[in-house]
């Protein structure tokens, strides 16, 4: 029955519904998989050595002293932990006037499964196969996914669901959990749910494609200067991915910057301090991290997504970013969507971005995340007559100027006297499979009566 009325929903915006994950997305997951174990299983060695060298422990002493102590086993173990338990956030826009690329928004949020890129431009009519995102992003999914190639100048609804979705792997524990370039909204997939579909890259795979394979660059676009080297082009998975370490900590700098360069002078030491400092490997507060900047959060593993996955069980919760959609008319969509879906809503202090580029920004706090007391959902709440005052009071302030990152700071001071401020979960101090994150006062914070279980309240004071 439930099947049945999925198929009706789709049949009524006149596309089928695809395969959750197709045969071809199956072989090449399984592909994948198995190069993955054993480029794991090779690179395990070189880990452990990196791990224990003395540039990596004098990094460590300087920025994570409560885990400095530990043998370099144990600190791989920690990092797999984290990497396998770390949030999967697809960031999209709220609406196609905000879209960098083709991508779903809030309008195609409606359909029974998570439309990627493909499919949401099939629907929007957006293609260019000139240059730019659409073309270096095609060429990397035949190119190191294994991807059939579009018999057209644009797929066919068929051949786009063969494809995949793009993820940005949050294990710095970033509020908005993905870049705010990328879109207003993340997504954060059900882990469970979506593991055996999950392909990682050690980078972005687009400037993988730009800078190291000089594909669909755009005129005039700045491609980072990439130790395309650090890199045999070998996939991993969530279960096998130690052969993804260093290269992703060594893509984007050298052990010494020789100068400036498009990278900003950024070192391998940089991208080890930044990463062990903000990930769940370490043990510090999180409302003590350090600012986060676009490049470092750039930073990240890129966990795709080889299917089709159902809504609303493969999505967990949503993140708005304050910037962009608080006491706005897409704000209040995202909260009804969320309120639709039965999915919880939270909010990041993503910051505000540069007026020269959508994909630059300012560094950030990156530790601002709070619960949404009007669409509720969890166990956990803060007060919703000040989150309304304040929704009101940005809404006035917008219709008069832009919103700055100063106004931001405000308004993060006088949201965190009222408001659920939690965290990103980690392996080290984990909640059950329900939860979705942890008050910054201790307790886990869980979807309202999920699984028929009574959920203790958590009261703010």
């Amino acid at each position: 029955m439930v099947l049945r009325l999925i198929a009706i929903i789709a049949l009524a915006r006149g596309q089928p519904v695809p395969d959750e994950q197709t045969a071809q997305q199956k072989a090449l997951f399984a592909y994948h998989e198995e190069r993955a174990r054993a480029a794991s299983a090779a690179a395990t060695a070189d880990v452990l050595q990196f791990l224990e060298s003395d540039e990596f422990r004098e990094v460590l002493r300087d920025c994570c002293a409560d885990i400095a102590h530990e043998t370099s086993m144990e600190l791989l173990q920690r990092y797999r932990d984290e990497a396998r338990s770390a949030e999967l956030a697809h960031a999209f826009p709220a609406n196609a006037l905000a879209s960098v690329w083709p991508d779903v928004t809030l309008k195609e949020m409606d359909f029974p499964w998570f439309l990627n890129e493909w499919q949401a431009a099939l629907l929007q009519e957006s293609f260019n196969t000139t240059g730019g995102p659409q073309v270096v992003n095609d060429l990397m999914q035949q190119q190191l996914y294994g991807c059939k190639a579009f018999k057209g100048p644009k797929p066919t609804w068929k051949e786009a669901a063969e494809r995949l979705i793009y993820i940005a792997h949050n294990m710095r524990r970033i509020d908005f959990a993905s870049i705010p370039s990328f879109g207003d909204v993340s997504a954060i997939f059900n882990t469970t749910y979506v593991q055996k579909m999950v392909i990682i890259a050690p980078y972005d795979t687009g400037q993988y494609g730009m800078a190291c394979k000089h594909e669909g660059v755009p005129k005039g676009f700045p491609t980072p200067e990439l130790n395309c080297s650090s890199w045999r082009e070998v996939l991993g998975t969530l279960e096998h991915l130690d052969h993804l370490i260093l290269p992703n900590l060594e893509m984007f700098g050298n052990w010494t910057a020789p100068g400036p360069s498009l990278s900003l002078n950024r070192t391998v030491k940089d991208h080890v301090r930044s990463l062990f400092q903000r990930s769940g490997i370490s043990t510090a507060r999180y409302e003590a991290l350090p600012p986060e900047d676009i490049m470092e959060a750039m930073q990240y593993l890129e966990a795709n997504i080889l299917g089709n996955p159902r809504l609303p069980s493969s999505v967990k919760f949503l993140i708005g970013n304050v910037a962009t959609l608080f006491g706005t008319v897409d704000g209040r969509r995202l909260q009804l969507l969320a309120q639709r879906w039965g999915w919880p809503l939270f909010w990041g202090m993503a910051g505000v971005l540069t007026q020269k580029s959508k994909m630059l920004i300012e560094s950030f706090p990156g530790q601002r995340r709070f619960g949404d007391p009007v669409v509720g959902q969890l166990n956990a709440t803060g007060s919703e007559e000040h989150f309304r005052e304040l929704w009101m009071q940005v809404e006035h302030l917008r219709s008069t100027r832009n919103v700055t990152n100063a106004d931001l700071d405000a308004l993060w001071q006088q949201l965190s006297e009222s408001q659920l401020l939690v965290e990103p979960l980690k392996a080290s101090n984990p909640c059950p499979d329900h939860c979705v994150a942890r008050a910054l006062s201790g307790p886990c914070v869980c979807r309202e009566n999920s699984r028929g279980q009574q959920n203790q309240q958590i009261v703010l004071v």
